[in-house]
């Protein structure tokens, strides 16, 4: 990122938002009507909304940021994401190149999504406005970012519109600057599932978020996706793409699948060493270490959309066997904690 953007596109990824591409698959319990079938009547009354976890007989689970963060492989430091639309003070300290930036980015925006051949009048647009030819990869670099983050990252209610409030942040982007986009989607996911978990018909509620991160968490712990072969080395939900790559299960399968934990794979994510290791928050930690400090670290996860600011809890205590830590009954520590020696 220090040396600009470089974007890796991958295969169609588990769970696309748009499900009339998979025609074969509208009875798999994770495509298709998906609110309407197995998966979400029988697994969403295992969510608990106050905690952000998932209640099944082998302990809580949840979507961690570590977990997230090893899914999708998008940066968990870097600049806060604020989706905000800048106000007539900015906008008035802005040179008129800039100004004329934003125009062009609109302008690119509204191409993208109506489907227009950007070729066809691109040269027009940047000739009109005046701006150097040199600008013209970064700002369509831009421009498909902020379709990028209003499409598959971030989606809100209406899903087909491009927000002015998505530039600010998609020119950072574009620039090179990291922004940290894995605390965002995951208050995103739990703000969807919560929704439906508290929905009176969860078949009734539309909540608009990334649920293809969702797909590709469960494929990876509870083995819901089959296996297909990668040839690219990119985030681990790129393991579970392809058209045939869902499994369909019958409500008593889907049943034992998550609220029972039959077979869920506890190691999937845990961070691995080849030996025993130390890892010290003294604020030069590795990226890694940082990334996984935060992930284990009971907190409060934000999003700014819009007008919208939103807070939800994160509490991986709860969850802490996904990372590897020892989880009993309470009151059956091995060793009495109030009688252990200060030196």
């Amino acid at each position: 990122m220090e040396k600009g953007t470089m974007l890796a596109v991958y295969a169609p990824l588990v769970g696309g938002r748009n499900v009339n591409w998979w025609p074969r698959l509208n009875n798999s319990s994770h495509l298709g009507k998906w609110r309407e079938e197995v998966s979400l009547r029988t697994n969403i009354k295992a969510w608990y909304p106050l905690t952000n976890t998932l209640f099944t007989s082998a302990g809580e689970l949840s979507i961690s940021l570590w977990e997230l963060l090893e899914l999708v492989g998008l940066p968990m430091t870097g600049c806060l994401y604020d989706e905000v639309v800048p106000n007539v003070l900015e906008f008035t300290a802005l040179t008129k190149r800039e100004k004329d930036l934003f125009l062009v980015l609109a302008s690119i925006c509204l191409m993208l999504t109506t489907c227009f051949k950007v070729s066809t009048i691109k040269k027009a647009l940047f000739t009109k406005l005046c701006i150097e030819r040199s600008l013209k990869d970064k700002a369509y670099l831009a421009a498909y970012l902020a379709c990028w983050l209003c499409v598959f990252v971030l989606p809100s209610k209406d899903v087909n519109s491009i927000h002015p409030s998505t530039f600010k942040m998609a020119c950072l982007m574009a620039s090179g600057r990291r922004v940290n986009l894995v605390i965002p989607i995951l208050t995103s996911i739990y703000v969807g599932l919560n929704t439906v978990a508290t929905s009176p018909k969860s078949t009734y509620s539309s909540p608009s978020f990334p649920i293809h991160f969702v797909y590709a968490w469960l494929a990876c712990y509870f083995k819901t996706h089959y296996l297909v072969w990668q040839d690219l080395c990119g985030p681990k939900m790129t393991r579970f793409s392809s058209e045939g790559g869902a499994k369909y299960y019958d409500p008593r399968e889907a049943h034992k699948q998550i609220p029972k934990a039959e077979f869920v794979s506890w190691a999937c994510n845990m961070l691995v060493q080849n030996g025993p290791f130390k890892l010290v928050d003294d604020g030069n930690a590795e990226v890694l270490e940082h990334n996984y400090f935060v992930a284990i670290h009971l907190s409060y996860l934000t999003l700014c959309q819009g007008s919208k600011f939103i807070i939800e809890p994160y509490s991986p205590h709860r969850f802490g066997r996904q990372f590897g830590y020892y989880k009993d009954v309470s009151g059956t520590l091995k060793y009495d904690m109030c009688a252990a020696s200060l030196e």
